[in-house]
């Protein structure tokens, strides 16, 4: 028993990028977990302080270094001291930087924030058809 399975591509550079293969096994290979594509390196960009109720990061890709922009205050998931303190704003810069309207801070709290979409309850967004995923990056509030 043999089946088949055709494509038609109208382009051909199609196939050159936009390609994968199916398997006659469970598939467990995803091309959006390879490292590097659709990974975002998130990073703060000024150690938070004592009663700040903003925090900033940067949002670039892995693989190339361009800035993410494009994220909305529920595409961050942020936690303080272990618990889900998300942010309830932002501003984005064209360079990927994102300043978080968060609550306030206390001296020691560790944060820790990552991309996450809140609204599917998964650690993956959606920019128009594609997912991108992010490290956790942390930091400790100082006084």
């Amino acid at each position: 028993m043999t089946q088949g399975l055709n494509f038609q591509f109208l382009d051909g550079s199609e196939i050159e990028t936009d390609y994968f293969f199916i398997s006659g096994k469970e598939l467990s290979w995803k091309p959006q977990n390879i490292d590097g594509v659709n990974q975002v390196a998130l990073e703060f960009t000024a150690i938070p302080a004592d009663a700040a109720t903003s925090i900033t990061v940067k949002a670039k890709l892995r693989q190339g270094g361009s800035a993410l922009t494009g994220l909305a205050f529920g595409d961050f998931l942020l936690t303080v001291n272990g618990a889900t303190s998300n942010p309830t704003a932002l501003t984005e810069n064209p360079d990927g930087t994102y300043a978080l309207t968060v609550s306030a801070l206390s001296t020691n709290d560790v944060l820790s924030i990552s991309i996450y979409d809140t609204a599917e309850n998964r650690q993956a967004i959606t920019l128009d058809t594609d997912l991108f995923k992010s490290n956790t990056a942390t930091a400790t509030v100082v006084a």
